[in-house]
């Protein structure tokens, strides 16, 4: 084996193991806020992991497609089979990146605090149809090699439709932010859009490098590509964990009804867990929901109450919902 040959192996293996690295990262995040984040609607809750959860995805894909990419072409010969296997990967990796982006401007709406569901809406059933149905044509067009660029070109400008749709949500959320009354949650969604806004702007321009600019090599690229995710994953864990339960339309209150919850809890030595609890229970939440929530157990939850209850003197949830919400 050459010495060029072994160095295009290891780099390609580095960029390989790097995308997995952002899977794990990802895929972490999203356990430990799942297990962190309590307080904020289900709603929010789940439009924030649909869309985190497809972008995950979408990196692992592209991990496979890298190496299925190098396999195929250095290893073992370019036949339609294995071709029709390789660019089958690169049309479901193409389709998950859109499928997030959609996922995203969702998201935007729930936590917004708008009921809008995209979903249900028939201009966006058909626009999502007729953009599946052009991604099978592509696979169909590049596994017949029929017409020569059309898959490179469509799936540049796909991919700049995803992160048009991802910076204009963005830029959407900003602008909304403005209006919002309370502090908290008027700081959490602002910092989201500037986080969005600059993930998004400076995908565009790594991409813009692959065509027309080509300024840096395509390894070069690739790096700079997972070093952003990487940088992106990271800061979403923290702003997730610091100004998710931020959006909590439950919790708006003013500052002094906010003091007299907290005298509340000082008055009646309220732990973390029981706060925690008492939040779910002004939600509306069953015990089993929140023994679902807080990821413990039925049992766990009916003890939690039965102290509160006694902490504070009360004999059922519908007290505890009345004292802490008013």
């Amino acid at each position: 084996m050459s010495q060029l040959l072994k160095t295009d192996i290891l780099v390609n293996s580095l960029v390989i193991l790097f995308h997995f690295l952002n899977f794990t990262v990802g895929l972490a995040a999203l356990f430990i806020i799942f297990r962190k984040v309590s307080l904020v609607s289900s709603q929010i809750r789940r439009s924030f992991f649909q869309q985190a959860v497809f972008y995950n995805l979408t990196l692992i894909l592209s991990a496979v497609t890298d190496f299925l990419d190098f396999f195929f072409w250095k290893v073992v010969s370019n036949n339609i089979f294995t071709l029709s296997i390789l660019y089958f990967i690169n049309i479901f990796a193409l389709a998950t990146y859109l499928i997030w982006a959609l996922s995203y401007a969702q998201m935007a709406y729930n936590f917004l605090g708008i009921t809008e569901e995209l979903r249900k809406k028939r201009w966006f059933r058909y626009l999502f149809t007729a953009v599946m149905l052009y991604l099978v044509f592509l696979f169909i067009v590049r596994v017949l090699r029929l017409i020569p660029n059309l898959y490179f070109f469509s799936s540049l400008i796909l991919v700049f439709a995803g992160l048009g749709t991802v910076l204009g949500y963005s830029i959407f959320i900003g602008r909304k932010s403005i209006s919002e009354k309370f502090h908290e949650r008027r700081k959490a969604l602002k910092i989201l859009s500037n986080l969005f806004i600059a993930f998004s702007v400076t995908n565009i321009f790594v991409f813009l490098n692959f065509y027309p600019f080509n300024v840096l090599p395509p390894l070069a690229t690739k790096f700079s590509y997972n070093v952003m995710d990487l940088m992106y994953n990271c800061l979403i864990i923290f702003w997730a964990l610091k100004y998710l339960d931020s959006l909590n339309r439950c919790e708006e209150s003013t500052e002094a009804e906010r003091s007299s919850i907290g005298s509340n809890i000082e008055k009646y030595q309220i732990s973390k867990r029981e706060l925690e609890i008492i939040h779910l229970v002004c939600a509306g939440k069953s015990n089993q929901e929140i023994a679902d929530t807080l990821f413990i157990s039925l049992g766990t939850v009916k003890n939690h109450l039965y102290n509160i209850y006694a902490k504070i003197g009360i004999k059922n949830r519908t007290q505890l919902a009345k004292l802490f919400q008013e």
